[in-house]
């Protein structure tokens, strides 16, 4: 079934003139508005000036509520079960669309990133050049092997006390064999970002320093720290993405308690 323009316009002449004016089809008994065609139009992001598009979609919209007026009259569809669940769909669509709006003109560009400049110390860490010879563990070893890698790592302490050379050391002993082939050079890390123990180590240590055996849940680590501990601010266009998820996080959950308190609630038991 194909519905032209001319064919709702002959239907709309066919009808009083208060219906000509609000109407733009009559099926069955229903009438069905240009202000619903408006809408419908607006919902599919179809511009009115695409006169093609427009014809396409009136045929297909006064088809499927011929379609619905029809089987509406079979009694096979239960029209209370599809009116909750639509109620339903209208709830969500009506809070997600303006609280999206809402969003939108709270957490502005501007507003992200003033909170970056006045909240500077929550993107900012200290991060330190470090170098390491680690010992791996694992949870299938057996205490001896634990004990046989503990006793490796420490005597990489005696020989660097004696003044042997951390990098060659690293070269040749270290299991982990990426930072070894650069003589243990672990290059610039976030002390918040690596195990805490560790962090904790190289914040004591001074530059060409190396620490005593650190044990950890990788294995037994010998650190050096290659250059002075330094704070860093991490890049405005790194964490901005961050900062509007949180901030359009709180300003929701804040709207819709006020929204909540805004309207009187009772329940009848």
């Amino acid at each position: 079934m194909k519905y032209t323009l001319g064919f709702v316009f002959a239907a709309v002449l066919s009808v009083g003139c208060a219906d000509k004016e609000d109407s733009l089809a009559i099926i069955g008994d229903q009438k069905i508005s240009k202000d619903a065609f408006q809408y419908h139009l607006i919902s599919k992001r179809i511009s009115p000036e695409n006169t093609q598009r427009v014809s396409q979609e009136l045929d297909r919209f006064v088809e499927q509520n011929a379609l619905k007026q029809a089987i509406l009259e079979q009694e096979l569809v239960s029209l209370d079960r599809v009116n909750a669940e639509v109620a339903e769909f209208e709830n969500q669509l009506i809070v997600n669309t303006y609280l999206n709006a809402y969003l939108e003109k709270v957490v502005t560009d501007a507003a992200v990133e003033n909170y970056y400049k006045s909240h500077q110390s929550e993107y900012s860490s200290q991060q330190a050049h470090l170098a390491h010879i680690v010992f791996r563990t694992h949870k299938s070893m057996t205490e001896s092997e634990r004990q046989a890698a503990q006793q490796s790592a420490r005597n990489i302490v005696a020989r660097l006390a004696k003044g042997e050379d951390f990098s060659l050391l690293a070269r040749e002993y270290s299991d982990d064999q990426y930072s070894g082939e650069r003589g243990g050079d672990l290059g610039w890390l976030s002390l918040k970002t690596i195990d805490q123990i560790m962090a904790s180590e190289a914040q004591q240590l001074d530059v060409g320093q190396t620490s005593d055996v650190i044990k950890t849940q990788y294995g037994f680590h010998v650190l050096k720290l290659l250059s002075p501990v330094k704070e860093v601010l991490a890049p405005f266009e790194n964490v901005q993405g961050d900062i509007r998820y949180e901030l359009r996080q709180k300003a929701k959950t804040e709207e819709v308690k006020r929204l909540l308190g805004s309207v009187s609630v009772k329940v009848n038991e």
